[in-house]
C-alpha cells in the first residue's frame, strides 16, 4: 500500500530534508511547489516586507516501508531547527490507472 505524504515547511528547511532523502535513498519521486504562503502554527509566511518568510510544499507517494525512514529524517530536521515551521500529513492512498 502506498502512503501519501505532504510536507509544508519553512523554505530554509527544504535542503536539509532533501539531503536526508538522498542519503537514505527515499522520496525520489516527488512534486515540489515553491514558494508557498500561508499562516500556520509557527506564524505567517507571506514573502512580503511584513512577513518575509516563505514555505515549500512537497508531495510524495511512498511505499509503506519508507515511511519510518522519512519520519526519522523529519524528526532530525525538527530537532536541529527547533521553532522553525514544519508540518507533515500522512494518509493512505489508492492508486488507480485510467
Amino acid at each position: 500500500m502506498l502512503k501519501r505524504l505532504e510536507i509544508i515547511g519553512n523554505l530554509s528547511l527544504e535542503e536539509d530534508i532533501l539531503e536526508g532523502f538522498a542519503e537514505k535513498k527515499v522520496g525520489r519521486h516527488r512534486t515540489s511547489i515553491m514558494p508557498v504562503h500561508g499562516n500556520g502554527l509557527s506564524g505567517p509566511c507571506y514573502g512580503d516586507p511584513v512577513w518575509p518568510e516563505e514555505n515549500f510544499y512537497l508531495l510524495l507517494f511512498l511505499p509503506e516501508e519508507d515511511v519510518p525512514v522519512v519520519e526519522d529524517i523529519i524528526r532530525s530536521v525538527r530537532e536541529t531547527h527547533r521553532g522553525t515551521g514544519l508540518a507533515c500529513f500522512l494518509s493512505e492512498c489508492d492508486v488507480k490507472e485510467f
